[in-house]
């Protein structure tokens, strides 16, 4: 298949900023109704459809939209939020732990859950980090 005769022309990285920030607002606001009326599968193509909208602009504009310095920018930024996120999920593991062995309060899962989705994104975060230094 040949994509040559739908490049775009018009698409700069203020306008795919934008068409992103757009989309991904009234695909979240849809999603979050679909999850509140409990429609999940839905939901979950509303999702898949969504990422490939935010994705086909940046594949079919002509020109390149972000340059190294962006890229430089956008890893530290993901580097210094990753500390963020390791940074929060240490209490979040260690904490109700520690707070039900000295019987302050009984175990809360939904606190140790948070705790495991954040180490789970630092990890795949390192992962990815790690596949792409490999790479390089």
């Amino acid at each position: 298949m040949n994509v040559d005769a739908y490049r775009i022309d018009w698409m700069t990285k203020r306008r795919y900023l934008a068409y992103v920030l757009v989309t991904s607002l009234v695909g979240g606001g849809i999603v979050g109704y679909l999850l509140a009326d409990q429609h999940t599968a839905a939901a979950l193509a509303t999702v898949g459809i969504v990422g490939i909208a935010i994705v086909v602009p940046k594949v079919l504009a002509r020109r390149t939209l972000f340059d190294e310095r962006d890229r430089r920018m956008d890893e530290r930024a993901a580097r210094y939020t990753m500390m963020v996120v390791m940074a929060i999920s240490l209490p979040a593991l260690v904490g109700p732990i520690v707070l039900e062995q000295f019987g302050i309060v009984p175990l809360q899962g939904w606190a140790l859950g948070v705790g495991v989705v954040c180490i789970g994104i630092v990890y795949l975060y390192l992962a990815i980090q790690g596949l792409l230094n490999y790479r390089a």
